[in-house]
């Protein structure tokens, strides 16, 4: 049993213990960061993207959403092991389909500022994954989601150690 399907069946296992303790007592003065135990309990991955050349859109024949964060999205969610349904929307309501869980992620050519206080204090950053012209591009999340933050960050760091996110990157970038 691989390491990752492991990790995946401890979480999920511990959701029925987690839920009994944020049960227990009425004043609850910490919060429990489910995002990625929800993940896993649902086997699906939802990301958010916007019609974005280079970064993620929609083939025009197949609907099939493709381009370079399209494509890191599939292979996180294989390395996790869960599915991942993509799902159009405006960038401007990105956070908001965040807070509501209409997506966990939203993956589309999200620009980070170098500034932090330009950032937007509506989601929370995954680490730069590209860089094209000193820009930097990540990966954007609800405030409280954490947890999945951290595993996505951890996949895409063992994918850059092991060249993977990097064949990636050169597939989509012009010689």
């Amino acid at each position: 049993m691989n390491s990752s399907r492991l990790h995946r069946i401890l979480i999920l296992l511990s959701i029925p213990a987690l839920l009994w303790m944020q049960s227990c007592g009425e004043d609850h003065t910490y919060s429990i960061d489910d995002s990625l135990a929800r993940v896993l309990y649902v086997d699906t991955l939802y990301v958010g993207f916007s019609e974005q050349e280079f970064f993620s859109y929609t083939e025009p024949l197949t609907e099939h959403v493709a381009g370079l964060d399209a494509d890191i999205a599939r292979e996180v969610t294989r390395v996790m092991g869960v599915h991942v349904q993509f799902r159009r929307l405006v960038p401007e309501d990105a956070p908001q389909r965040l807070d509501i869980g209409w997506i966990d992620i939203y993956w589309s050519g999200l620009e980070l500022p170098d500034n932090i206080s330009s950032r937007n204090r509506n989601m929370i950053y995954s680490s730069p994954y590209y860089t094209r012209a000193g820009v930097q591009y990540a990966a954007g999340f609800q405030r409280n989601a954490g947890a999945l933050r951290k595993e996505v960050d951890r996949i895409l760091a063992v994918m850059k150690k092991n060249g993977i996110l990097d064949d990636i990157i050169q597939t989509h970038t012009p010689d």
